[in-house]
C-alpha cells in the first residue's frame, strides 16, 4: 500500500478471493480449481486443499472458510477436511463474516443481509432490500458492510448506519492506520479519516 507495488501472482486460475492467518501468516487464495497458499519464498501459489472445487469466497477467524460456487454452500475446514457447515446447509451464501470479539456471525445472500442467533440456532433478517457486497472489520472492531445502496457501520445498539453514499464500489478493507479502502471497477481507493471535515459541517469525515 506504501509503495503502490503490486505484482500478478502466479500458479492459480480464476483467482477471485483471499483470506489471512494473521497468527501463522499464511495468505489463502481461492480459485477456480480449489484452494491456494500464497508462497511468500517464491511468490507464487502453491496448491493447497480442495481440487476441482471453484470458490467463491474465502474467510478466516480459527478456521478457514470457503464458499463454493455456483451452489454458495458455506464450508469450514476442521482436523484438516472441509464440510459443510451444517447450521447453514439450507441457506445459500454470498458474504459470510465471524465477529472478531462479540462472534456474531453475519452472512448474506441474494435476499438480503442476515444475523446467526448462535444460542437460539436462529437466522435473524437486518435487511431484506440492500444487496451486500462485503462485510469487514476495521481496527477497532466496528463492523461495516459494503452494499449496492453505499457503505453502512453497525452502530451496535441504534443498528446500521450508512456513512458512505456511493453506489459503485464493490470491496472494503482498511489498512494499519484505520483508514477505509475501497475498490470500484477499475480502482482501488484510500479514504483518509479526517476530524475536520468538510467545508459549513462539523462532523469528521472521510
Amino acid at each position: 500500500m506504501d509503495t503502490k507495488e503490486f505484482q500478478n501472482i502466479a500458479g492459480i486460475r480464476g483467482g477471485c478471493s483471499v483470506a489471512i492467518d494473521n497468527v501463522n501468516e499464511d495468505i489463502y487464495l481461492g480459485g477456480s480449481d480449489g484452494i491456494y497458499k500464497y508462497n511468500m519464498m517464491t511468490k507464487l501459489a502453491d496448491f493447497y486443499k480442495e481440487a476441482g472445487k471453484n470458490i467463491w469466497a474465502l474467510f478466516f477467524r480459527r478456521n478457514l472458510f470457503y464458499i463454493s460456487y455456483p451452489d454458495q454452500k458455506l464450508h469450514i475446514e476442521i482436523d484438516g477436511k472441509f464440510a459443510v457447515v451444517k447450521e447453514f446447509e439450507s441457506f445459500e451464501v454470498d458474504q459470510f463474516h465471524v465477529t472478531t470479539d462479540s462472534e456474531d456471525i453475519y452472512f448474506a445472500n441474494k435476499t438480503g443481509f442476515y444475523k446467526y442467533d448462535n444460542a437460539r440456532l436462529k437466522v435473524n433478517v437486518i435487511n431484506d432490500v440492500i444487496t451486500v457486497r462485503q462485510i469487514a472489520e476495521d481496527n477497532d472492531g466496528d463492523l461495516y458492510i459494503c452494499t449496492n445502496l453505499g457503505i453502512f457501520v453497525d452502530l451496535k445498539h441504534e443498528g446500521f448506519k450508512k456513512v458512505l453514499d456511493l453506489k459503485n464500489i464493490y470491496s472494503i478493507t482498511f489498512d494499519k492506520d484505520n483508514n477505509v479502502i475501497i475498490s470500484d471497477e477499475k480502482r482501488i481507493i484510500k479514504l483518509i479519516h479526517t476530524m475536520t471535515g468538510c467545508p459549513g459541517k462539523d462532523n469528521s469525515h472521510w
